[in-house]
């Protein structure tokens, strides 16, 4: 059985994070490590993760690197870099996944794909407070994800097949917070452009790059969704100088075609 490593994005949030490591434990597919790359959080975020791995059924690790705003590409590099997992997948640190969460992008890359991708069940705050951990160690998370919440999935679903027959070459939709990929794939390309950091599209500008390079990705819009806290959660999070800017539509623009990146897991920017 291949090793598979969780890499979990975080920048002081650790009241959604707290969430989503008890999401982590309840999942019916072993994880055989997790791996949170930190945007440089306060010293709460690590106490969090460090009470936590002494739980854990499987190591902990906690990548950290200097706060100089908003640098999540990089951050994610360092934990995959850390990682020993021939499967990864990545949650972001305030997306809480139901218990056959992992199961599900696991069971696509033994099927034969590259990577996998799947979506958000959007909480506003007053749903997100609602949330216990007892709710979600009981693995009840996902009767949240209602019967029009679950049409509207499988609309997507339906969709990114066909789009993925049309052979449309930035398919399937990706959302950088629930998704999942090969070691040999992601490392095919680099790992994350770290010339993103601070104004987003990272994740689709990864997906581009495995199609470009012949990757296969399949949508699991249908069925391995993952619950997305309220921002308002956590107050640091949103402060202005913090909150992610608007994404730099003619950087992503001009690597349309790319197939790798100069500043990524090998050669990166420092």
């Amino acid at each position: 059985m291949a090793r598979v490593s969780l890499v979990v994005s975080s920048y002081n949030q650790p009241n959604a994070l707290a969430l989503v490591l008890e999401g982590v434990l309840t999942q019916t597919h072993a994880i055989d490590e997790l791996l949170v790359g930190d945007d440089g959080s306060q010293d709460d975020t690590r106490e969090l993760v460090a009470t936590f791995a002494q739980r854990a059924p499987f190591p902990v690790r906690f990548e950290s690197q200097p706060d100089h705003g908003f640098r999540k590409s990089r951050a994610l590099n360092n934990a995959i870099r850390a990682a020993t997992g021939e499967r990864f997948l990545f949650l972001d640190g305030d997306c809480i996944p139901p218990p056959r969460w992992a199961g599900f992008h696991l069971a696509a890359l033994e099927a034969g794909a590259d990577f996998s991708t799947a979506g958000y069940v959007l909480l506003d705050l007053e749903q997100t407070r609602s949330l216990t951990p007892e709710e979600i160690a009981a693995g009840r998370i996902d009767a949240r994800c209602d019967a029009e919440q679950r049409r509207r999935f499988r609309g997507i679903h339906r969709r990114e097949r066909l789009y993925r027959w049309l052979r449309r070459p930035r398919k399937p939709k990706i959302r950088g917070g629930n998704w999942a990929v090969t070691r040999a794939a992601l490392f095919a390309v680099n790992g994350f452009d770290e010339r993103f950091d601070g104004f987003g599209k990272e994740d689709s500008d990864v997906r581009n790059r495995l199609c470009n390079s012949g990757f296969t990705g399949v949508s699991l819009w249908d069925r391995a969704w993952v619950f997305h806290c309220s921002h308002e959660l956590d107050e640091r999070r949103n402060r202005p100088e913090v909150v992610r800017s608007q994404p730099d539509r003619s950087y992503y623009a001009s690597r349309l075609s790319a197939t790798t990146c100069e500043h990524g897991l090998v050669q990166s920017s420092r």
